[in-house]
């Protein structure tokens, strides 16, 4: 799998408010990759194309009232793009039962469905169809591919961005480490030119990258929230 990149070189110019001048082409390529890798880290998350994921969910549910038996389980990893592993534990991680995979072939042609069960991709959901949960201690285990064919706006907007930060940061002989973290010496420009306009476009940076963590982070947050009440 080839990572690819949140922005481009282009778009941080433009938000950053520098030039080639100030930071060069192949620097910028090297800035973005810091920033994608601290947006992944934040977020505990790729956005990137066809990222695999495997994962260990607990199913030791409260039984219910009414004694219906759920059948919805809900993985952190969205969107799905492929099913390549899906095994029901028990508590000691035995195999009770093995059920289908979905290619991203059947994925990619809106085929969302198995005999087994059935998939929104967008939030990671997956209803069983052939099966109930049971009201015991128990595990799935989930293994397949996630992410997009185009990364989101916002996380294009964010890379760009912290890569601005980072470039005016480099450029005016500061350090940079991680979100809101950075040092600039203690130095003078004539008239303020570059020192000046460098620290305003810092800080108007740091606040639009802030801005859109808490609004990349609240998505997923209320994504999780939709769908994590009740059961079919």
């Amino acid at each position: 799998m080839i990572k690819i990149s949140y922005s481009t070189s282009s778009q941080v110019y433009v938000l950053g408010g520098f030039s080639e001048t100030e930071v060069s082409g192949p620097n910028i390529e090297t800035l973005i990759a810091f920033s994608d890798a601290e947006i992944d880290s934040l977020f505990n998350r790729s956005f990137d194309d066809e990222t695999p994921f495997t994962e260990y969910i607990s199913l030791y549910l409260p039984k219910r009232a009414d004694d219906i038996e759920p059948n919805r389980i809900i993985t952190s990893y969205y969107p799905i793009q492929a099913i390549t592993e899906f095994i029901l534990l028990t508590s000691t991680s035995s195999t009770t039962t093995t059920l289908a995979t979905l290619s991203s072939t059947m994925m990619e042609i809106n085929n969302w469905q198995t005999n087994d069960y059935f998939i929104d991709p967008t939030i990671g959901l997956i209803e069983l169809s052939s099966r109930t949960l049971q009201y015991s201690p128990s595990k799935a285990k989930i293994s397949g591919t996630y992410g997009y064919d185009t990364v989101p706006v916002y996380v294009q907007e964010l890379s760009a961005i912290l890569t601005g930060i980072r470039g005016w940061v480099n450029f005016l002989g500061g350090n940079y480490d991680r979100l809101n973290k950075y040092k600039l010496p203690e130095q003078e420009y004539d008239l303020g030119d570059f020192y000046d306009r460098g620290m305003k476009s810092v800080d108007k940076l740091t606040w639009r990258a802030n801005a859109l963590v808490s609004l990349i982070g609240e998505k997923y947050k209320t994504q999780f929230m939709a769908t994590n009440g009740g059961y079919f």
